[in-house]
């Protein structure tokens, strides 16, 4: 079951592959060094990080081609589909490491939800 407000953007079905056969590999500049950012998904980006107009399904395999990781920040609010994690590991080219984020439910303590009541 998957629990999350964001279900619908993360199982875009428009999502395009930037590789017709294999999308190549990839790795850090350095070894050991991966450098990347919290999602990739930012309409804000488009003209610097992204080409002007690109839909929002291609950004992750634009995002590929300049970077080794990315956090999965969607992962905070939800678990996303099987389908829709299969399809960002078929655009992300071999090396490239994706960081999900911890879920919300993770990240509060019993201490402080009860001084926060």
């Amino acid at each position: 079951m998957v629990a999350s407000p964001f279900l619908e953007e993360m199982d875009d079905p428009t999502q395009q592959r930037l590789f017709s056969e294999t999308p190549g590999s990839i790795s850090p500049p350095e070894p050991g060094l991966y450098l990347g950012t919290s999602g990739w998904s930012y309409a804000d980006w488009e003209g610097t990080v992204y080409p002007p107009g690109i839909p929002s399904g291609s950004r992750l395999a634009e995002y590929v081609k300049d970077y080794a990781t990315v956090e999965i920040d969607s992962t905070f609010y939800g678990t996303p589909r099987p389908s829709t994690v299969q399809r960002w590991r078929e655009v992300a080219p071999g090396g490239f490491l994706f960081a999900a984020k911890f879920p919300q439910e993770f990240g509060t303590s019993p201490t402080k939800s009860a001084a926060a009541s």
